[in-house]
């Protein structure tokens, strides 16, 4: 017995949705068995390893700080500032549709991106 409103989905996208998550999982399994793990401590330790994960850090601290100092103030402004025009404000600074607010097609998450990028 299924739970109320937990109904399972038709054959046919339930389907489609593993052959997604394969086309996801399996390049990421490949890199994984190929990857020299015992060679894994002297490749962390290397200088250009840690200058680019010292990078990355840097730079993804700095851009959250960034998107936090803006952003927090204008979404406080789009929340309770009566603006002209404030659709076409929303669209310019927001990823998701404003008819359909579950609709979020501009935004992609780095790793789906990178992924994607990877297995071409």
């Amino acid at each position: 017995m299924s739970k109320a409103g937990a109904e399972r989905p038709p054959a046919l996208l339930a389907g489609v949705g593993f052959l997604a998550l394969a086309l996801l999982a399996l390049p990421v399994a490949g890199l994984m068995q190929r990857a020299p793990w015992s060679a894994l401590p002297g490749l962390l330790t290397d200088s250009a390893v840690l200058e680019a994960l010292r990078t990355s850090l840097v730079v993804s601290v700095a851009a959250t700080a960034v998107c936090a100092a803006l952003g927090v103030p204008l979404a406080l402004v789009l929340a309770r500032v009566h603006l002209p025009l404030p659709r076409l404000i929303r669209a310019f600074v927001m990823p998701t549709n404003p008819r359909r607010p579950s609709a979020n097609s501009s935004a992609v998450p780095p790793t789906t991106g990178g992924i994607t990028m990877g297995s071409i």
